[in-house]
């Protein structure tokens, strides 16, 4: 589906108070970093350093998982980095992402608010929106914020987030016991109060702050609080995931697991025979903490079988003889 470009401007409106470029320039900045990081690569100035289309064509493949070809790897004549920055406004067009008002110029060039823009755009288009109608994205946001934490009576991605209780409270809503006791946040101490719930947020959910705590409490950019807010979303839905594939990965498939050891090999007439069970899960992978107890059955063949003792090492191996 085609991305309206008004559409998505009439969203993005800047106000007399310009302090939404500076905070949109910190949010987006750290956005990209945490997807170009994989591949070493980082984002300074995204003023400066998007001219030569490297970056926003990595972050473009990143984060769309797909390969773009056909682009200078070592741009050093303006020409060569307008390929790559064309190439890259071409390849948003492909994805469905009409894009006006913008051009290959801009981004070498440095226009930072076309450039917010544009990054707001892929923003929308693959972290908040998922490839959904874009006219959806902020009610749909919110009306997930209200249902998740609705004592903090959340109204919009502004005022409802400057004391800081209310990322506090979505920390606890989707990670009970991640922030701890709610009680004593004071209205008053709204920075205090952000900070330490965009820290919980990091430490124990693993989402980054994109946001600076300064900037949520300042309010003054909807954007860039929507796509902080939007990975405590994304967070949800892949916790089931995320849970699943952890109970998988310490279940033992009995025919993954293996014996082996010298008991198992030769035998002497009174000579304890010693042999290891390894458990290990669907995968093949060795399981080192099992997700509940097992008790192996040793069976044994031979008119007259021994006895055979079977102690568990508290490391996903037991112990035979």
């Amino acid at each position: 589906r085609a991305f309206v470009w008004k559409l998505i401007m009439a969203e993005y409106k800047p106000s007399q108070d310009t302090r939404w470029v500076d905070i949109q320039k910190r949010t987006f900045t750290r956005w990209a970093n945490n997807f170009l990081s994989e591949r070493m690569m980082k984002i300074n100035d995204l003023v400066t350093d998007l001219s030569d289309g490297l970056l926003l064509l990595n972050l473009l493949e990143i984060i769309s998982d797909k390969k773009i070809t056909g682009y200078n790897k070592r741009p050093k004549i303006r020409a060569q980095k307008l390929e790559n920055t064309g190439l890259a406004l071409r390849f948003l067009k492909q994805e469905g992402i009409k894009l006006v008002a913008i051009g290959a110029e801009d981004i070498s060039d440095g226009n930072l608010k076309l450039i917010l823009g544009m990054i707001w755009t892929i923003i929308l288009r693959y972290q908040i929106n998922k490839g959904g109608a874009s006219n959806s994205a902020k009610n749909d946001l919110l009306e997930w914020v209200r249902k998740k934490i609705p004592e903090c009576n959340v109204n919009n991605f502004l005022d409802s987030w400057s004391d800081g209780r209310a990322v506090c409270h979505l920390v606890e809503a989707l990670d009970p016991g991640a922030f701890g006791p709610l009680d004593g946040l004071d209205p008053a101490n709204a920075l205090d109060n952000a900070t330490r719930g965009e820290e919980a947020a990091e430490e124990k959910m693993g989402i980054p702050m994109v946001m600076d705590p300064q900037d949520m409490v300042e309010a003054a950019d909807e954007l860039s609080c929507m796509t902080y807010i939007s990975y405590f979303r994304d967070y949800e839905a892949n916790e089931g995931r995320r849970r699943a594939a952890e109970i998988a990965a310490r279940t033992a498939d009995p025919s993954k697991c293996i014996a082996f050891g010298p008991g198992l090999e030769t035998g002497e007439v009174q000579i304890p025979g010693t042999f290891t069970i390894q458990l290990r899960n669907a995968a093949g992978a060795n399981i080192t903490n099992p997700i509940k107890e097992y008790k192996p059955v040793i069976a044994i063949s031979g008119t007259h079988s021994p006895a055979c003792s079977c102690h568990y090492n508290g490391d996903g191996t037991f112990s035979c003889q």
